[in-house]
C-alpha cells in the first residue's frame, strides 16, 4: 500500500496544492445553480428531484426554478445534483438545511471543487498511458489551474464540473478500450449517456466518441449500445414520470438558434475575445496546433478530439447568450478541456526531448496561471459584468482590452 502511495506521490501532492488554491480563492455565486444542492437534499430526504418543500425559499420566485403540474423544479439540468449526493449526504449530517442556502456560494464551490478533483484521477491516468507519472501529475495541474477548470469549473455547481468528471472519465475508458481493455465498454457508453444527462452539450462528444467505437471496436458496438441506451431510457422515464415529456424543458433545440451575423462574432469572441476568449484566457492550449507532428498512430484520438472541440465551438455559438451572462472568463468552453488535456498530453510526448518546446511550454503556462489566478482572487473580477453597463445588455463589452475581467485591479 505505501510503495503504491510512493509510486503516485508527486501527483497527490500536486492534488493536494491545486486542492488548497481552490479552497482559499474566491467562490463564483451565481443564482443558477441555486436549486443544486436543493434538489440533492430533496433526493436524499424525498426521495425525488421537485422542491416542493423549498418554498420558504423563494422557489416560487426564482428565475432557475420552473413550474410544472403544481411542482417546483430545478430549470437547469438536474444530472449534476446526483453526482454529488455522496457530498452532500456528509454534510448533511454536521450543518443543517438553512446552512445549504446561506453559504451556498461556498458549498457549490467545496462541492464543485471535489468534482474537478475527482476528474484528476482519471485524466492522470490517462496522461499516463503517454507520458510518465512525473509529467502526467504536472499536466493535471496545468489543466487545473491554467484553464477555466480553475475560474469556472471549480468555483459554482453549474453543470461543468458534473460534465467535466463524466468525460474526464470516458476518455480515460475510451483509451483503455484501445489498450484492449473490452472491459471498458459499458462503463464507456454509460458514462458517456450520463455526460448528456448532465449537461446537453454533451451530445457532440456522445455522439462523436460513439462513432469512433463503431468504426474501431465493431465487435464490442452491441454492448456499447445496449449500456448507453439502457441509461438514456432510464433519463427517459424520470422526465417522462416528472415534466410528462421525454426531456426536459432545458433540453429543447429552440434555445439554439442562428444568425449568421451573430455566430460569426460568437465563434471568434469564444476563442479570442478579451473577455471570453479560451485562447486568451488559457494561451497555454495554443499548444494543441503543434498536434499535426504527432506520431501516425495517435492521429485517430487526435482527430476525434479535435472534432469534439471545434463541434463544441460552434454549438455554444449558437446560444443567443454565448458569452455565458455573468460568467468569469470563458465559462462555456469549460467541458472541452479534458479533450485539450489530451491533445496537449500527445503534443508533449512528441516533443518532450525538445527543449525550446519545453522552455516555450513553461512560458505560456505562467502566462495562463497569471490569467486565472488574477480572475479568481477578486471580488471585482464578477463585478466585471455589470460595471459601467450589464454585459447581457451590451454583450460587445467581450471585446473591451482597455478593463479586462482577468484584470480586475
Amino acid at each position: 500500500m505505501l510503495i503504491k502511495i510512493a509510486k503516485h506521490s508527486f501527483f497527490l501532492t500536486s492534488v493536494a496544492f491545486v486542492f488548497s488554491l481552490y479552497m482559499v480563492t474566491r467562490p463564483l455565486v451565481t443564482l443558477d445553480s441555486y436549486w443544486v444542492l436543493p434538489t440533492t437534499l430533496s433526493l436524499l430526504n424525498e426521495g425525488n428531484i421537485n422542491l416542493d418543500e423549498f418554498s420558504a425559499y423563494g422557489v416560487g420566485n426564482s428565475y432557475a426554478a420552473i413550474q410544472i403540474d403544481n411542482h417546483f423544479y430545478n430549470y437547469f439540468p438536474y444530472g449534476i445534483s446526483f453526482l454529488i449526493i455522496p457530498i452532500v449526504a456528509i454534510l448533511n449530517i454536521f450543518i443543517p438545511e438553512s446552512f445549504f442556502f446561506q453559504y451556498h456560494g461556498q458549498i457549490e464551490k467545496f462541492c464543485a471543487s471535489l468534482l474537478i478533483l475527482s476528474s484528476f484521477f482519471f485524466l492522470y491516468n490517462l496522461f499516463s498511458f503517454y507520458i510518465s507519472k512525473k509529467k502526467s501529475a504536472f499536466l493535471v495541474v496545468v489543466m487545473g489551474l491554467c484553464t477555466p477548470l480553475f475560474t469556472s469549473g471549480s468555483r459554482a455547481l453549474w453543470q461543468h464540473p458534473g460534465s467535466v468528471l463524466l468525460l474526464s472519465t470516458s476518455l480515460f475508458l475510451l483509451v483503455s478500450l484501445m489498450n484492449r481493455n473490452v472491459r471498458a465498454v459499458p462503463l464507456l457508453g454509460i458514462t458517456l449517456a450520463l455526460s448528456y444527462v448532465v449537461r446537453p452539450t454533451n451530445a457532440i462528444p456522445f455522439l462523436l466518441i460513439s462513432l469512433f467505437v463503431f468504426y474501431f471496436f465493431q465487435e464490442q458496438k452491441w454492448k456499447y449500445i445496449a449500456f448507453s441506451v439502457a441509461t438514456l431510457i432510464l433519463f427517459s422515464i424520470v422526465n417522462y414520470i416528472n415534466f410528462g415529456d421525454f426531456l426536459p424543458p432545458y433540453y429543447r433545440s429552440s434555445r439554439l438558434t442562428f444568425d449568421w451575423d451573430v455566430f460569426k462574432i460568437a465563434f471568434l469572441g469564444n476563442m479570442f475575445s478579451p473577455n471570453r476568449g479560451l485562447f486568451v484566457w488559457s494561451p497555454v492550449l495554443l499548444v494543441f496546433i503543434l498536434s499535426i507532428f504527432v506520431a501516425k498512430k495517435e492521429r485517430p484520438i487526435i482527430l476525434l478530439s479535435l472534432l469534439i472541440i471545434i463541434f463544441h465551438f460552434i454549438a455554444i455559438s449558437l446560444f443567443p447568450h454565448w458569452w455565458g451572462g455573468h460568467s468569469v472568463g470563458p465559462r462555456f468552453t469549460t467541458d472541452i478541456i479534458p479533450f485539450f488535456g489530451l491533445v496537449l498530453c500527445l503534443v508533449w510526448k512528441r516533443f518532450q526531448s525538445n527543449r525550446i518546446f519545453f522552455v516555450s511550454f513553461l512560458m505560456l503556462v505562467v502566462i495562463s496561471f497569471a490569467v486565472q489566478f488574477s480572475a479568481v482572487i477578486s471580488k471585482k473580477t464578477q463585478l466585471w459584468n455589470i460595471r459601467g453597463s450589464d454585459i447581457n445588455e451590451k454583450p460587445e463589452r467581450v471585446w473591451d482590452w482597455n478593463h479586462p475581467q482577468f484584470y480586475p485591479f
